[in-house]
């Protein structure tokens, strides 16, 4: 695979993860809410009630999207975040892994939804924390 190809998958793969994110947004928000897919989690439900749990829910699939879509963006190398993306991936992926555990029936389906989601984030895990790839050779 060339190296112009892996700098246009690598920020897409980022960024349309990002999108994924917006499942967990549109049940917050109640605009999707059915018994087995919606924003109750097993952990805050009880003890804070729906309306603040929802609240919590959106607060945190928002940074999720939007640190995808940040971390896509430098990857790309948006000037904003270009330097950074990487660290801002670690983050977000972490962020997303929580967030997913924590409200696991915010996303729709258990494959692939659920599983592609908990692969791609211990992929960029794996693949920057301990691979150091993609490298800066192939995005700055």
């Amino acid at each position: 695979m060339s190296i112009k190809t892996i700098q246009l998958i690598i920020p897409l793969a980022i960024i349309f993860h990002g999108i994924g994110h917006i499942m967990g947004i549109l049940t917050a928000l109640k605009v999707i809410s059915t018994e087995t897919w919606h924003s109750r989690s097993w952990l805050l439900t009880n003890a804070l009630g729906d309306t603040t749990t929802r609240i919590i829910a959106l607060i945190l699939w928002s940074i999720t999207v939007i640190g995808f879509i940040a971390a896509g963006a430098g990857a790309f190398g948006w000037q904003v975040t270009a330097g950074n993306w990487r660290m801002i991936l670690v983050v977000t992926s972490i962020v997303s892994l929580i967030t997913l555990a924590v409200f696991w029936n915010a996303f729709a389906v258990f494959f692939p939804n659920k599983v592609g989601c908990i692969a791609f984030n211990i992929a960029a895990l794996v693949g920057i924390l301990m691979l150091n790839w993609p490298s800066t050779e192939i995005i700055p």
